[in-house]
């Protein structure tokens, strides 16, 4: 059983990446897992690239924690404008949509 998860989402303004963060964290509340969300938003005011960052935990979240466990593109090239706050590695599930054209050969995975 997970007891710590950090999931990072990220994709053009009006996707619902923020909306979809905010209901996973209501749900994971009610179901009385402790969290922390983080939103962040780019310079554009309509159309720009939008993240946010989830830690649910059995255990009171203290900090946003570290590499994510799942990371979520819907534009790969929005997420990857967020790369210090959303960092992947070796062992992040990334889900991401194929129209995006993303080859793992040619993106440069951290240590």
């Amino acid at each position: 059983m997970i007891d710590d998860l950090t999931i990072g989402m990220a994709g053009s303004g009006g996707d619902g990446i923020v909306s979809a963060g905010e209901s996973l964290m209501t749900a994971l509340a009610l179901e009385g897992y402790y969290g922390m969300l983080t939103k962040s938003f780019g310079p554009q005011i309509r159309g720009g690239e939008s993240s946010c960052r989830l830690r649910a935990s059995t255990r009171p979240v203290l900090n946003p924690g570290g590499r994510l466990d799942l990371a979520v593109a819907l534009n790969w090239d929005d997420f990857l404008k967020f790369g210090a706050e959303l960092p992947i590695a070796g062992r992040t599930t990334v889900i991401y949509d194929s129209n995006t054209k993303w080859r793992r050969r040619r993106f440069r995975w951290p240590a």
